[in-house]
């Protein structure tokens, strides 16, 4: 039979919700003057998340216990970043205009540099050579067209005028696409009697592409492209237009080289059926010898890097410069380490979802963080600096204390000298702490004795208590498995503040406010947090509240 500690019995039994109802309102929980942060002698932070933000109570109890709060994916790379390479802050401002409303008032930043939650659509094709060359031809999609009885502006008709017209019915996009009607030619001859022409610039030499789009109003139609180099033009042939849109190249026998420095396209289109109308819009010239060109310089390693570098300032300037003022500090650079203790690479991370997983140290290595700290101190000066990482309490000296050994600790300590060496104000160390009720009291004491004894500010940036830490399929919480929880974070918190300086001591963020909207919730498989679903207290907010209180 399974017996509780009495140090269980304790956690399960005081600090209880008065009416065991939600913990909101002044004082915390309904009807009592219980509250984490009334309680503390250090701030108090709780996760907030954006999708949550409109449930009933969850605002509440997040400003009844605590002063700060970090937003769980809102102020990402991938939360804010665009496909196109705009940034949008509409819901990290909104987020932080609501915690604000209720009450919270200091914003912990999450996170500049990290390797999850970003934007990896952008990054991959801004490191992977994806280059738009510049359109040569002017007005080719013919939207500057101010008066329908002359050409486009930068086209001529160079033959039979009177056939061409405005397609505004017809247009593969925008207002006008160009309109060739009324001529019933022979095929095969007399193509020219109708011309749509334009002059663009060319280098003597270089290889260029023609696209554009087409349709016609009925079949038996054709165009033909000329191609015009020093009085010895190229031709494609009467080619058919079908009665749908498409996109088509230009396609000669020889390559479209050129031989001056100024050079002529001509659509020749005599050649469609009597009371038909052949529509052309979107014309688009490029120089394919410069694109080879390019591409093969930026795909090199060297140029990755150097894209990379730029990003990651860019980015982490940018965040910071709008935040500025508005956080407390920010965890400059999350995760920087494998299990292993080394600087994470592609090689040693997995990336199961590509979309949203990019390592800026595969490019840039150990200088990843000097980079984003000095972009960030440069930014907003006056914001506190700090590095995060988890698994830092998974091992002692003598091998207790769990799975992951000393050597990230190791590596983290030895890295943020790097940084000092380096210049970068590095003003403390975020320690995650996504534990379980497994989770070895040596390891914990053993961590918080090694980031003390670095002189800077520690906090702890992630807390949450797996119950379930084997994802066991419809998994059942017990009174024991509650209480274990309970003695986690009571010892977590009891070792913070015994072996932190006062004067070190950052804060202390939950990472959620309840179980339902935690991270590791997923469905019921887990209840990490200090509050159930139905924000009543567990005894893991019982145990959390004795730590605090030095009990």
């Amino acid at each position: 039979m399974f017996v509780l500690s009495a140090v269980s019995v304790a956690i399960l039994s005081s600090c209880k919700d008065d009416n065991n109802g939600p913990n909101w309102g002044n004082g915390g929980a309904q009807g009592t003057t219980v509250s984490l942060q009334s309680s503390s002698p250090v701030t108090i932070g709780m996760e907030t998340d954006y999708a949550a933000l409109d449930a009933a109570n969850y605002l509440q109890t997040a400003a009844a216990n605590a002063s700060q709060t970090t937003f769980g994916s809102a102020m990402t790379h991938g939360a804010v970043m665009q496909d196109d390479g705009t940034l949008n802050f509409t819901t990290p401002d909104a987020q932080m205009q609501a915690v604000k409303s209720a009450g919270i008032q200091k914003i912990w930043g999450k996170t500049l540099c990290w390797y999850q939650n970003q934007n990896a659509t952008y990054m991959n094709n801004a490191i992977g050579g994806t280059v738009v060359m510049p359109n040569l031809v002017t007005n080719g999609d013919f939207e500057d067209w101010p008066d329908a009885t002359v050409a486009p502006n930068g086209w001529s008709f160079m033959n039979g005028g009177t056939y061409f017209s405005q397609g505004t019915g017809a247009n593969a996009e925008g207002n006008y696409s160009v309109a060739i009607s009324g001529y019933g030619g022979t095929l095969g001859s007399g193509q020219w009697h109708v011309q749509l022409g334009a002059a663009f610039p060319t280098v003597v030499g270089h290889i260029y592409n023609v696209t554009f789009d087409a349709k016609a109003s009925s079949d038996g139609c054709y165009y033909q492209g000329e191609w015009d180099n020093t009085g010895n033009p190229q031709y494609t042939g009467d080619k058919a237009v079908t009665t749908s849109w498409v996109n088509y190249t230009f396609s000669f026998a020889n390559p479209m080289a050129a031989t001056k420095d100024n050079t002529t396209i001509t659509f020749d289109m005599a050649q469609n059926a009597k009371g038909s109308t052949v529509y052309i819009d979107n014309v688009v010239v490029t120089d394919q010898t410069a694109l080879d060109s390019i591409t093969n310089s930026i795909s090199t390693p060297e140029h990755k890097i150097e894209v990379v570098d730029e990003e990651l300032t860019n980015w982490v300037t940018a965040m910071a410069t709008h935040y500025k003022g508005q956080v407390v500090g920010w965890d400059v650079i999350s995760d920087l380490f494998a299990d292993d203790g080394s600087i994470r690479t592609n090689a040693n991370t997995s990336s199961p979802t590509a979309t949203n997983w990019f390592v800026w140290s595969n490019y840039l290595g150990k200088d990843t963080g000097v980079k984003a700290f000095t972009a960030a101190h440069a930014a907003d000066p006056s914001a506190l600096l700090f590095i995060n990482e988890y698994g830092l309490e998974g091992g002692a000296p003598d091998g207790s204390g769990g799975s992951y050994g000393t050597q990230k600790l190791d590596s983290l300590i030895a890295y943020v000298q790097y940084l000092q060496s380096q210049g970068c104000q590095v003003d403390g160390i975020s320690t995650e702490m996504h534990c379980n009720i497994s989770t070895a009291k040596a390891g914990i004491d053993y961590m918080f004795q090694r980031l003390a004894a670095t002189g800077l500010k520690v906090r702890i940036s992630e807390l949450d208590v797996s119950v379930n830490p084997n994802n066991i399929f419809k998994f059942v919480l017990s009174p024991e498995v509650l209480s274990y929880q309970g003695t986690t974070y009571h010892d977590v918190i009891a070792s913070y503040l015994a072996n932190v300086p006062a004067a070190q001591r950052q804060d202390i963020t939950i990472w959620g406010v309840n179980d339902g909207n935690s991270w590791l919730y997923n469905g019921g498989m887990d209840y990490p947090l200090l509050f159930d679903d139905s924000f009543n207290t567990k005894p893991a907010f019982n145990g959390a509240m004795q730590a605090l209180q030095g009990k």
